[in-house]
């Protein structure tokens, strides 16, 4: 049987090998630095989507569906990158080209803002309207550029900022 003494001693170093492998075994399991890409880039396919076919099935000419452009990974320093997307999804035709642009606005922007967007400035224009959103984190960035006229279109320009890739 052991004294208070040799009971006190051993739970000393039952709590000092713990302390000790701690931190070294959090290390051994990685630490998080911040952001990544993958993140940031799940996030702006989701909502690109999101928008996009809101879009074509509620603004957009029987049959429409969205274009994509532009759906990239580009490096930036430190061993780091970005994703690029750019897509566009047509728009019916209007008489009144006001109207086709303000239900378009408010479609983007009830979509975007419901999936925790804000919005940078408020839209402006009035054959063309063009206003940017922000998602903080996981972080994300959509231009929304609305075009009224013969070929009515949304397009999207979405980005990550440049960010660690695992």
């Amino acid at each position: 049987m052991k004294t208070s003494g040799e009971r006190r001693s051993a739970a000393r170093s039952l709590a000092l090998g713990t302390l000790l492998f701690l931190p070294s075994g959090a290390l051994l399991g990685g630490c998080h630095h911040g952001p990544e890409l993958s993140e940031s880039a799940d996030q702006l396919r989701a909502d690109t989507r999101a928008m996009l076919s809101s879009g074509a099935a509620r603004l957009g000419p029987p049959g429409a569906r969205p274009r994509v452009l532009l759906d990239a990974l580009r490096p930036c320093a430190g061993g780091r990158a970005r994703r690029l997307f750019r897509a566009e999804v047509p728009l019916r035709p209007s008489a009144d080209r006001e109207v086709l642009l303000d239900q378009a606005t408010d479609l983007s922007l009830s979509t975007i803002t419901a999936r925790g967007y804000r919005l940078e400035a408020p839209p402006r224009g009035r054959s063309r309207r063009v206003f940017t959103m922000t998602h903080d984190v996981p972080a994300v960035t959509v231009t929304v550029r609305l075009r009224s006229g013969r070929r009515p279109a949304m397009r999207l320009d979405a980005s990550t900022p440049c960010l660690a890739t695992s």
